[in-house]
């Protein structure tokens, strides 16, 4: 949420590595691969998403 070029993705990016180097598992996901992945789930189905 936020106008373009602010930092966001910087900023995540930034908090991802420094929970990596802490031993977190961590992920990035598009928004479109997330709702993509949120459909599939819902048409088998399912309701829960993993």
């Amino acid at each position: 949420m936020g106008n373009p070029g602010t930092g966001k993705t910087h900023l995540a990016t930034a908090i991802a590595r420094t929970l990596k180097k802490q031993g977190y598992l961590v992920g990035h996901l598009t928004t479109g691969l997330l709702l993509s992945k949120r459909r599939k789930y819902i048409d088998n189905g399912r309701k829960d998403i993993k």
